[in-house]
This record gives C-alpha cells, sequence and structure tokens, in this order.
C-alpha cells in the first residue's frame, strides 16, 4: 500500500460552515454637536464629547448601522427623536444624563438591550 493515495479516484471534501467573528476593536466617531458635524450614516460607534451638553433632536435618528453611544458625563438632555429608528442600536452609555424626553428619543431600536444613564428627573 502506498501511504498518501486514496484507494478510490473520486475526492470528497467537506465543507464545514465557519462563524469565526473576528475581534476587532470598534472604530469610534466623536461627535462633538458643532454646527455641521454629522456622523457619517454608516457609523456604527459613536463617543459624544465632553464638550457635548445636549444631544439634539434627530442627531442620529435612522442611522441603520449604529451600535452603542457612549456620551461623556457631560451630556445632561436628550432632545426627542435623537436616538429613533437605530435597529442595530444595543448600548447607550450616558451617565450624567438627567432629563430623556418622552417624545420618542429612543423610539424603534429593536436591539438595545443596556441603557446606563444618571439620575433622570421625573
Amino acid at each position: 500500500e502506498v501511504y498518501g493515495r486514496h484507494p478510490h479516484p473520486t475526492t470528497y471534501l467537506t465543507y464545514l460552515p465557519c462563524s469565526l467573528e473576528l475581534m476587532m476593536p470598534a472604530v469610534y466617531f466623536t461627535y462633538t454637536g458643532r454646527d455641521g458635524d454629522i456622523a457619517p450614516h454608516d457609523v456604527t460607534h459613536v463617543r459624544v464629547h465632553k464638550s457635548v451638553k445636549v444631544i439634539p433632536a434627530h442627531a442620529f435618528n435612522g442611522y441603520p448601522n449604529l451600535e452603542e453611544l457612549d456620551c461623556d458625563v457631560g451630556v445632561e438632555k436628550v432632545e426627542a427623536w435623537a436616538l429613533s429608528q437605530c435597529p442595530s442600536l444595543r448600548r447607550v452609555i450616558m451617565p450624567g444624563v438627567r432629563v430623556v424626553e418622552e417624545h420618542h428619543a429612543l423610539y424603534e431600536c429593536e436591539a438595545l438591550t443596556v441603557v446606563e444613564c444618571g439620575k433622570l428627573e421625573i
């Protein structure tokens, strides 16, 4: 018998599904809130700069790939529709936020599982 030779001329290959997910560090867009500062529509991670006190209405409305928003402790308020219709949004970290406007601030964020905020005023 010769090693390395298959007794039958047909070669069978088996393909196994591979679900290897590469663990790449997230690339964050820094939102400063200055005039004309708009995040790219395909952004996945956002850090809100310490100079920002309010996340304005519609700031991230309809961002389909946004997964995480991380606010500096200086952010105190999230206005209406600021983070609405972000279906991939999973985490919102906003330790200094005291006011979240009721009108759809986090509307239609189906993947949202973690929201950390300061002491909210009611």
